[in-house]
């Protein structure tokens, strides 16, 4: 995996079966790059004026594509990843949540049943 600033290009590494994805905090100078790791699993790596923060496993959810990602400044500035998960729903995870790190991911959209 590779990113730029726009001076240059920066591999960041991580692997990936699927395309990954990226959101931007708004009022920020930084962001993430997000991805379905290898193990299935919800991978996200800060990006930033101070470079790329390294690869935080985000929750345990395992999940079947790639994420999708957007910034908000509403309620507050924020980014959300949304996934599939291996029942088929929609999950969503957020970050910053008040501690400064990733929010567990809840359900928003299940398939009936």
């Amino acid at each position: 995996m590779w990113t730029t600033d726009g001076s240059g290009w920066t591999r960041i590494g991580g692997r990936t079966y699927s395309a990954p994805a990226s959101g931007y905090i708004p009022q920020s100078n930084g962001g993430f790059v997000l991805i379905r790791g290898t193990d299935n699993a919800l991978w996200a790596n800060g990006i930033g004026g101070g470079g790329a923060t390294g690869w935080k496993k985000i929750g345990s959810k395992r999940i079947t594509g790639g994420p999708t990602a957007a910034g908000t400044r509403e309620p507050a500035p924020h980014v959300i990843v949304a996934v599939i998960g291996t029942d088929h729903a929609v999950w969503t995870a957020r970050y910053p949540v008040g501690n400064g790190s990733w929010s567990g991911f809840t359900r928003a959209w299940a398939p009936r049943g």
